[in-house]
């Protein structure tokens, strides 16, 4: 059986035993909020369920990397349509540890399309049209900076109301543990967020790829310790300090 007959016949199930009853409710969203976050299958549920929301309480916009990587691409306007036509009044940016995208090489992806039989003409050809497919894949370095460069983007975004609250949140993937990057009520960076991942090896909680109860021994907590001792050395934080600066 294929995965497509499973969900059609898990779905005639559900219909029939009318089970959709209970998920009834409006397509604003009741809290008035709205969250950008990752497309990460560890927090399908547990972003929800750690932050009390139930259906019907928020607009859900998922992509790889909670990241707005265009002013005018569908991720921020679904954020102005979220604002302007759903009435929320506060949007959550909320990355997560050990994302997919830290680190992320735009090659790495490029490398794996081409033995999936895209040719390499086909990505010559894009780049020579103009297109920046290095820009437009590339991922972050630092989780937090990450955060805070959305944060700055749809906060200063040209057609986003400024009584909209943008909030700025790092998710811990296994625990569901959210710490504050930016108060988007105080307009500030939380001066506690480099304490983020020592507090999870002090928990021994260091979110990885490995399973088990030693997940502080894994290579992973290192480079994610990295990610909070300095947030102000990296690229993402520059751009944003220059752009305020110009501003």
């Amino acid at each position: 059986m294929t995965i497509l007959s499973e969900i059609l016949d898990f779905n005639k199930e559900f219909v029939d035993a009318k089970e959709y009853g209970e998920l009834r409710t409006d397509k604003y969203p009741s809290r008035e909020i709205a969250i950008l976050t990752c497309m990460d299958a560890r927090i399908v549920e547990l972003l929800p369920k750690a932050m009390g929301i139930k259906n019907g309480d928020a607009k859900i916009i998922k992509n790889a990397g909670a990241l707005v990587s265009h002013p005018w691409g569908a991720v921020m306007r679904s954020l102005i349509v979220a604002a302007l036509e759903f009435n929320a009044k506060e949007i959550l940016v909320i990355g997560h540890t050990d994302c997919g995208m830290r680190g992320f090489e735009p090659q790495h992806l490029l490398d794996k399309a081409m033995k999936c039989g895209i040719k390499e003409e086909t990505i010559t050809t894009l780049r020579n049209a103009g297109i920046d497919l290095d820009g437009w894949l590339r991922g972050f370095d630092n989780v937090a900076d990450s955060v805070r460069y959305t944060v700055e983007k749809v906060k200063n975004h040209p057609l986003m109301p400024q009584h909209v609250a943008i909030h700025g949140l790092v998710m811990h993937p296994t625990t569901g543990k959210l710490h504050t990057v930016v108060d988007g009520y105080k307009n500030e960076t939380n001066p506690n967020i480099p304490d983020l991942l020592q507090s999870y090896q002090k928990e021994g909680t260091v979110p990885c790829c490995c399973s088990g109860d030693h997940l502080e021994d894994c290579s992973v907590s290192e480079l994610e310790l990295s990610d909070a001792v300095d947030p102000n050395k990296s690229a993402v934080a520059a751009e944003i300090e220059s752009a305020t600066k110009k501003a």
